[in-house]
């Protein structure tokens, strides 16, 4: 897997833009643009703006999710455990990595 960029990442110009269109930008904590997500919020079909704002964040926080997920994993594994926590934490850390 190739190292996603170092967090913590950022939500930036973010809001309303040219009419009905929302746009947001992701940016890495050394300014380089993760992604930008832009949403026709009143176009049929759009997500309101409160989802894409809240969609927006989970993938700022996603870093921060990432290194959670991998030190529960890992503490759980310290201390011998082994349920659907821990298969979901596996889970979860692997689909992060593209596996």
């Amino acid at each position: 897997m190739a190292k996603h960029s170092k967090g913590p990442w950022k939500l930036d110009d973010y809001g309303p833009k040219s009419g009905n269109v929302i746009r947001f930008e992701v940016n890495a904590a050394n300014g380089e643009r993760i992604c930008e997500l832009e949403d026709p919020e009143i176009e049929p079909g759009g997500m309101p703006a409160d989802e894409a704002t809240a969609n927006a964040e989970l993938i700022v926080a996603a870093p921060d999710l990432y290194e959670a997920c991998r030190l529960a994993l890992s503490t759980c594994v310290a201390c011998g455990i082994d349920n659907a926590t821990v298969r979901m934490l596996r889970r979860a850390i692997s689909k992060a990595e593209g596996n």
